[in-house]
């Protein structure tokens, strides 16, 4: 039996790698790699099912946009590890301060 179960084992381990694989490429391509926040592309969707959402159930919607104006300027000045740095610090902040199951904090670069 243990012979059987090794081979089974062995034949099933594939699939956790495709498992795996599938979650990594799901994650990656919803997720910027740098802060962890959703891409606009998911933020897109999301935003408009939210908006049906709210006109169905005759709710009230708020959206926030932030810039950080001349952001090019950090990188280009203190070069893109500070300003690495400055986007974490910043979505370490709008995280603690958005951190509701409704919101949805989106890099749109």
């Amino acid at each position: 039996m243990d012979y059987l179960s090794n081979i089974r084992d062995k034949l099933l381990a594939p699939v956790s790698i495709e498992e795996e694989k599938s979650k990594f490429i799901s994650k990656t391509t919803t997720k910027d790699e740098l802060t962890g926040l959703y891409l606009r592309d998911v933020f897109d969707v999301v935003l408009r099912q939210k908006i049906e959402e709210a006109k169905r159930n005759n709710i009230q919607l708020s959206l926030l946009m932030m810039d950080i104006d001349d952001f090019k300027i950090v990188n280009d000045s203190y070069g893109h590890q500070l300003g690495d740095n400055v986007l974490l610090i910043f979505t370490d902040f709008f995280n603690m301060f958005f951190y509701y199951k409704l919101s949805m904090l989106t890099s749109i670069r």
